[in-house]
């Protein structure tokens, strides 16, 4: 288990991997890929824009303090218990 400074730490890193991803789809989109093909370089910036939200998901979860498979159980059994409470026992 991470201590609190590297459980930041990672959180960092997977926030900065997120960004330089984002700003390289941008960066491609916006000045094209050299002499590339269109498909490769619509193949490249969907890849990217596909990591970047990867990575930005990662930090969110670690960020919410999600670090174990146990820590994702007990999320899923909360949001069950509010969804029965606001939308009542379905059959």
């Amino acid at each position: 288990m991470a201590t609190g400074k590297e459980a930041a730490t990672s959180e960092l890193v997977w926030t900065s991997c997120a960004l330089g991803q984002l700003l390289g789809a941008g960066v491609v989109y916006s000045r094209g890929h050299g002499t590339h093909s269109m498909p490769f370089r619509a193949f490249s910036i969907a890849s990217l824009l596909v990591g970047s939200a990867a990575c930005a998901t990662t930090a969110a979860v670690q960020a919410a303090g999600v670090r174990e498979i146990e820590d994702i159980k007990e999320l899923g059994r909360s949001f069950r218990q509010y969804l029965e409470a606001i939308l009542g026992k379905s059959q």
